[in-house]
């Protein structure tokens, strides 16, 4: 069998492991999810034991489902949720859960920050803004929690994972990833000693960071199966940067948006950075052995979230068919509007205060109404991010690349296609962030080329709108006026 790429897809939901092969497509996949921990509202943890307990238990059953010799599997590459951090000891063992990175317990730590006049530099320095979103004081919690903690390593679920796989050998990370730290300078492309001190983490130990397509290491844990002992890992990127180079953006201008818990929309900016302003941050796209590329960035908490509230906590639908089946005979939300703010609202208007609102509810509305409205809110959110995207840098989006689960949604497409008034393209692939580590990891290994990944692995369907400008335009008037109400009231 073979040759294959392994590619680890380590999200916020839970874990993927799957095999690449040397056309680019998906030969087998398993997933696992992981517990969501909310220990108060607002909180939300992952166990680090947990996730890669469940990583082992998946590379088991991959090796043994596929029948995988040694020499099947040329490589390792890992994608991962990105601001999600922890620290552990030097026995490899975690000081306590993981913080995601839809976690708010650090918005008045990040209040503080603001007021004391740090934003600018900040910001000039990562191209990030001061946000609990962000990895900084999320460690700066854990280490005002323990103290003790205070050599720890230090990392996000990348760095936590390579760091295992190699049995606590190699505390590493990529660029994509250590720049969505608050610690690392994006123009030095290094970890930033100002900012280590003003965040008083200069004790903990933070990764080597490496470029997405160098060598990380060999798997050497003894508690992984012989068939992929001694396989490098190479191919490491954060997730959405990952969705990215899988559609091929390699040119300026080129974007895409991955519909997952949240929501990233990314546009490719190329090889200068610009200044981040108006709730979007400048971020590094990918940094090769050949050249860094750069990206600017609006972040979305709550996207497919937002369906599975609707589903988990209001039990308003009991599986997928059912969903699309009430989308279908559902053309109109009947006015109601609902302002997916669990955890804040992300861009542009960056208020992590702002809590969720259903607006617009009548006695004539149905669950129907609200799965409607929970699904416009997702291509609202994404309207608003593109044209601010738009305005920055000057350029006007011909297509939107999509991916991620809920770009199956075929009804949520459409949706965005009428609010962005732009033609959305979409692809049966949709775990486009595995696909974008393996096929950087292909790239190490000379399996392929940029031209053959631009042009031959992803195949598009088109949704082009379907609403004249003025309704397009009503509607974006309804949800301004609430979210700029909400956003006044928090």
């Amino acid at each position: 069998m073979g040759p294959f790429i392994l590619t680890i897809d380590q999200s916020t939901s839970g874990t993927k492991v799957l095999l690449i092969n040397q056309k680019g497509d998906i030969v087998h996949k398993l997933s696992v999810e992981h517990e969501q921990i909310y220990p108060q509202p607002g909180w939300l943890e992952h166990d680090p034991i947990e996730i890669y307990q469940n990583t082992q238990r998946l590379l088991h059953e991959i090796v043994q489902q596929q029948n995988l010799s040694k020499g099947d599997i040329h490589a390792i590459s890992i994608t991962n949720q990105r601001e999600t951090c922890l620290l552990w000891n030097k026995d490899g063992q975690p000081i306590q859960n993981a913080i995601v990175w839809q976690c708010n317990r650090t918005a008045k730590l990040c209040e503080q920050y603001i007021s004391q006049g740090h934003a600018p530099t900040i910001s000039e320095k990562t191209g990030l803004l001061i946000s609990p979103y962000f990895s900084a004081t999320k460690l700066q919690w854990l280490l005002n929690a323990h103290p003790q903690a205070s050599q720890a390593y230090a990392g996000t679920m990348d760095s936590w994972l390579i760091y295992n796989l190699t049995n606590k050998m190699v505390h590493a990370t990529d660029y994509t990833n250590a720049c969505r730290t608050l610690l690392f300078n994006i123009h030095t492309l290094s970890w930033d000693d100002q900012l280590l001190d003003l965040f008083n983490l200069k004790s903990i130990i933070l990764p080597n960071v490496l470029e997405s397509d160098a060598s990380f290491g060999i798997v050497s844990d003894p508690n992984l199966p012989d068939a992929i002992q001694g396989t490098p890992i190479c191919g490491v990127i954060g997730d959405s940067q990952a969705a990215l180079f899988a559609h091929g953006c390699f040119k300026t201008g080129t974007a895409k948006a991955t519909l997952g818990t949240g929501s990233s929309v990314l546009m490719n900016i190329g090889e200068n950075p610009l200044p981040a302003k108006n709730g979007l941050v400048t971020t590094i796209a990918w940094k090769l052995s050949t050249k860094t590329s750069y990206a600017l960035e609006g972040i979305i908490y709550s996207a497919a979230d937002t369906l599975s509230w609707a589903k988990n906590n209001l039990g308003l639908f009991q599986d997928y068919n059912e969903l699309m089946a009430i989308l279908k005979e559902t053309p109109s939300s009947e006015g109601v509007i609902i302002i997916p703010a669990f955890y804040g609202i992300g861009a542009p208007y960056w208020n992590v205060n702002a809590k969720a609102t259903i607006y617009g509810l009548s006695r004539s509305s149905t669950r129907s109404h609200l799965l409607k409205a929970c699904s416009e809110s997702i291509a609202h959110q994404i309207r608003d991010v593109i044209s601010l995207l738009s305005q920055e840098t000057s350029i006007t989006l011909q297509t939107l690349r999509c991916d991620g689960g809920a770009s199956a949604n075929q009804y949520l497409i459409q949706d965005m296609a009428n609010f962005l008034q732009l033609n959305i393209h979409t692809t049966n692939k949709i775990d486009l962030s595995p696909l974008g580590a393996s096929f950087i990891c292909g790239l190490a290994l000379g399996w392929w080329d940029m031209q053959t990944i631009a042009e031959k692995f992803i195949i598009y369907s088109n949704f082009e709108p379907k609403w004249d400008l003025q309704t397009t335009q009503q509607k974006q008037d309804e949800w301004e006026k609430i979210v700029q109400n909400i956003n006044a009231y928090y």
